[in-house]
């Protein structure tokens, strides 16, 4: 009986550890110098575009919304089809943004600007937390 008790336990806390992980938030320090290989076509700066729109306030922004700029059609779309940028969307787009457009517009043939990636969940993580740092 004890044995099993501990083995509950056991798989218990290791349960409640996952949990943890899978909710981890990121750092903003560490997300700012992620964020720095996104400065090569966006800014952090409110207003101001490069060849992407700004990030400033991105969180909670409808995709293709950022006053001032010149969306893709697909950007566009996505944000009249309910895309709209918050933790979860940003964390699955970051990983392979053409991917993520393709399968949210159903459409195979949809081509995204956006050719950075970021395969490790934990500068996913971060640069999404500095990204919650600029404001939504």
């Amino acid at each position: 009986m004890v044995r099993g008790v501990f083995l509950l336990s056991a798989v218990l806390a290791w349960a409640a550890l996952g949990a943890g992980t899978a909710l981890a938030q990121g750092d903003v320090a560490a997300g700012k110098k992620v964020f720095k290989r996104c400065l090569v076509c966006h800014t952090d700066v409110e207003g101001k575009h490069k060849q992407g729109p700004t990030l400033h306030k991105v969180l909670g922004r409808p995709a293709g919304q950022a006053k001032g700029f010149k969306y893709s059609p697909a950007y566009v779309r996505a944000g009249k089809q309910g895309l709209v940028w918050n933790e979860k969307t940003l964390f699955e787009y970051l990983r392979h943004p053409k991917k993520f457009l393709r399968k949210f517009l159903k459409d195979p043939k949809v081509k995204s600007r956006m050719t950075m990636k970021y395969f490790k969940e934990k500068d996913r993580r971060n640069v999404i937390e500095y990204m919650k740092s600029l404001g939504n």
